[in-house]
């Protein structure tokens, strides 16, 4: 729990209470987060800065050494693949992909997607392209580039693609 407090011109972001701080600041609100305390503060207090106690910045500064020491054991003890995978697992994998691949290059090959697909990426490109319309630029050395529309085309360079003599396979 976060409280907001004010004293003079000052906001004070704090997990101590009013009672542990002396009631000597004002609160104003209460928080879960600590985010939605600084929000608040964008939107009601944009004009005043804030702090935060010691509290807050001294809360995590990573694992102690012992922690540390501790996680690495128990995620040795409880891991079964802790010497690597056993020959049989490396077999039902190795069963596995050969089934789901089997005369296959890639998972897509010999498949095609549904017209409902298409048409949902088709609506999608054409939302991004209307936010922020590309174009195809050529360098002088010849490498192709996709920049926005405005972008301002330096000496030498050329819109569009470029033209390929050799075939590719």
């Amino acid at each position: 729990m976060y409280f907001l407090y004010q004293k003079d011109k000052t906001l004070l972001i704090s997990r101590k209470t009013a009672r542990e701080l002396g009631f000597a600041h004002e609160l104003l609100s209460r928080f879960h987060k600590i985010q939605d305390c600084i929000s608040y503060i964008g939107k009601h207090y944009s004009n005043m800065s804030y702090v935060t106690d010691n509290t807050i910045k001294n809360l995590h500064h990573g694992h102690t050494p012992e922690g540390k020491l501790r996680i690495a054991e128990a995620k040795i003890l409880d891991n079964p693949n802790k010497y690597g995978l056993s020959e049989e697992h490396k077999r039902k994998i190795s069963l596995s992909m050969k089934s789901v691949r089997k005369n296959t290059i890639h998972p897509m090959q010999d498949r095609k997607h549904k017209p409902s697909s298409k048409a949902k990426t088709g609506d999608t490109m054409r939302k991004s392209w209307k936010k922020d319309p590309k174009i195809w630029v050529v360098s002088p050395e010849g490498k192709e580039y996709r920049v926005s529309k405005s972008f301002v085309l330096p000496e030498g360079w050329s819109r569009g693609r470029s033209r390929r003599t050799t075939m590719r396979l």
